[in-house]
This record gives structure tokens, sequence and C-alpha cells, in this order.
């Protein structure tokens, strides 16, 4: 089962959208809070909603949210890979600081992935190569999302590296 942490959702959106996400490719236990639920016939993925950062020693994915600021707890970044919105100034400073992999999200074409967006679909631009924690090495390629309701940015980009992280093939696109 593949380990997702997400940290400073304040609202829900992040968490929601990538578990909606992992519900459509397999299922997901999630641990929101106070209350724990499954999704799928099989769950795959497990997910962690937390207020603040927790010591992670077990490895996996965390995804920062707008709301996470660091330095509340340590984190043992080895085996983690770590999940955050380039514009989120706050977690910056901290992300910087860790011996893991952090992967930038944002509109950006200077972050390792990036959103083209028209009228009729979404395009998700990995820019950079990218390894797994399994140590499967992601090449730079697009990837058409199909979004089932009006997502934010970063959450549709956090939930496709998610995806792509736990090693599910995006060559058929994605759908949120």
């Amino acid at each position: 089962m593949k380990k997702i942490f997400v940290s400073g959702d304040e609202n829900g959106v992040l968490t929601d959208t990538i578990v909606s996400a992992c519900t459509n490719y397999g299922g997901a236990l999630v641990i929101d809070k106070n209350r724990i639920y499954e999704t799928g016939k099989v769950p795959s993925f497990m997910l962690l909603r937390v207020g603040a950062p927790l010591k992670i020693d077990c490895g996996g994915i965390l995804v920062a949210g707008d709301g996470f600021s660091g330095g509340i707890s340590p984190i043992n970044s080895q085996g983690i890979i770590t999940v955050a919105d380039s514009d989120n100034t706050d977690a910056l400073p901290f992300l910087k600081d860790l011996n893991g992999t952090v992967i930038g999200c944002s509109m950006s074409p200077c972050d390792t992935v990036s959103l083209s967006c028209n009228k009729d679909s979404h395009i998700v631009s990995v820019r950079r190569c990218i390894t797994t924690p399994d140590g499967l090495f992601i090449e730079p390629c697009e990837i058409s999302v199909d979004c089932k309701k009006n997502i934010p940015v970063y959450p549709l980009l956090a939930a496709c590296c998610v995806l792509l992280l736990c090693g599910v093939p995006c060559d058929k696109g994605y759908v949120i």
C-alpha cells in the first residue's frame, strides 16, 4: 500500500482531490483527522491527513498544503518525496533544508510539474525527470487530465504527482 501524508490542508480540498484520484486507481484507506474510511474495492493507497508535519520515518509521499509552514516537528526526510506548491513561500525555506526530493508544482514553466489548460482539457507537464519511491524513473512528459469537477491548480497538480509517484501509468491520461 502506497503511503501519502497530507499536511497543511486547511480546507480539505487538497485531500479530497487526492482521494478522488486514488479512488479512480484502486481506492484508498483514508485517515482524515477524526474520520477513517475506505474508498474503492481494494485500497491501493493509504492517505493520512495531518494538521502539522509529523516525524515520518517510514518513507512515502508528503504533500504540503497551503497551510504547511514546516518547522513544527522534525521530519526524517530519508525515503520521503515531498510535493509542494512553489508559490507557498512559508513552506519553501523549510523544504529546502530537507535532504529528500522536493517536487515543485505551479503554473510556472520553471517548476518540475506545471499545468496547461484550454477550454476542453487540462494538460499536466512533467518538465524534469522524477524518481519514484520504488526507484522508477519518469521521463519528462505531458499527461491529459479529465477532471470531473472544477479543481484548483495546486490540488490538481499534487494529485497527478501522487499518481505518478505511486507508479500509476500516465500514458492514457488521468481521471480526477
